[in-house]
């Protein structure tokens, strides 16, 4: 969450305080968020590690729900504590750490997301490719952090503890507009174009997938593993679509409020600070939403499961998301499988040919 956003360390000690009515409703809310972005985003990392999690999109669900459940255990509740105190309880130190984390924990979200819509495309429109390797997939989560981490730094030097609240001192008024335009820039205008455009290539390569397959004049099994495969992907594609569109929701609001605030007069608007109190809980609210959208991907895989039977989901998985080992093993498998099957035809029919010779 980007604190510049969230928090009003950028506004005066009279700005600070909300009607009581309003401040009751926003610690309702952020103590339900809370709890639910914590024990969610918690129940899917667990799912996902006992589960194993081998392919890149798990590696990205994994790092979206930790930098989500990071939300509802640290920047929750370090906020309630700031507005229920009315100034900034967690001294020096703390002011420069914590609303630099939150900024992170907001790169965190989206440049994940960006990386699960180029996942997919890759998954989708090359599935006989080799995933990225292990390595790789670190590689690119440590990046995204590192990332996150450098476009906070900037945040932190100009945050200064003054025994009472932790406030913005900026060298000059256009240096506090350059940084809210660029994180606006940088963690929504940019990545939700790419992630459009990837998405809509995807939308493209599917519906000319979905006309192939009405060519094919093969046999049924084929048409169906084709038809089965399509449908399966078109599920994920539309979950991770959700899982962008929720956070372009959520976030819009904020982006524009402070925008107004930075190079507009929203500032002295009488009711900022109300408006500002909603578009808080929108920006919390997406770390709660996202373990259920992302979630359900377990649902969608076990219901797979049902309908088409284990061998023909792996199948279908191993082909889309590009593990040529798996899919060979699965493979031999069900040779294996054949070859025993005919040899024990072979020795029936063999046996009976011998009965009937002795009659």
């Amino acid at each position: 969450m980007d604190s510049k956003f969230i928090n009003s360390s950028n506004t005066t000690g009279s700005d600070r305080t909300n009607s009581p009515h309003f401040l009751g409703v926003q610690m309702a809310c952020f103590i339900v968020i809370a709890v639910i972005a914590t024990i969610a985003n918690l129940v899917v990392f667990f799912r996902i590690v006992r589960r194993g999690a081998s392919r890149a999109s798990d590696i990205l669900i994994l790092n979206l729900v930790s930098s989500d459940a990071a939300v509802g255990v640290f920047s929750i509740p370090l906020d309630i504590t700031e507005k229920l105190s009315n100034r900034w309880p967690f001294g020096g130190p703390m002011c420069k750490a914590v609303y630099p984390l939150q900024t992170a924990l907001m790169s965190v979200t989206v440049l994940t997301l960006l990386f699960m819509s180029l996942e997919r495309y890759r998954a989708i429109a090359t599935p006989f490719k080799h995933s990225p390797s292990g390595r790789k997939k670190i590689s690119v989560v440590i990046g995204i952090w590192i990332f996150s981490i450098i476009i906070a730094t900037p945040y932190a030097t100009i945050l200064r503890f003054d025994g009472e609240f932790c406030s913005e001192l900026w060298p000059a008024d256009s240096s506090s507009k350059i940084y809210t335009i660029a994180m606006f820039v940088i963690l929504y205008l940019t990545p939700l174009s790419v992630i459009t455009f990837v998405y809509s290539a995807i939308g493209r390569f599917l519906h000319k997938h979905t006309k192939n397959i009405k060519k094919i004049n093969s046999i049924n099994q084929v048409k169906n593993l084709s038809r089965k495969k399509y449908n399966r992907n078109v599920r994920i594609a539309k979950v991770f679509v959700a899982g962008v569109v929720v956070f372009a929701i959520c976030q819009l609001p904020t982006h524009v409020i402070w925008l107004w605030f930075e190079l507009g007069n929203g500032g002295q608007w009488t009711h900022f600070n109300d408006v500002k109190v909603l578009c808080n809980v929108l920006t919390y609210l997406n770390s709660a939403i996202d373990p259920f959208i992302f979630g359900s991907l377990d649902t969608s895989c076990f219901s797979c499961i049902k309908q088409y039977g284990w061998q023909m989901v792996s199948l279908q998985r191993c082909s889309s998301s590009g593990y040529s080992g798996e899919r060979d093993q699965i493979l031999a498998s069900s040779f294996n499988r054949h070859r025993r099957m005919n040899a024990l035809r072979h020795k029936k029919d063999s046996k009976q040919e011998s009965s009937e010779s002795k009659v």
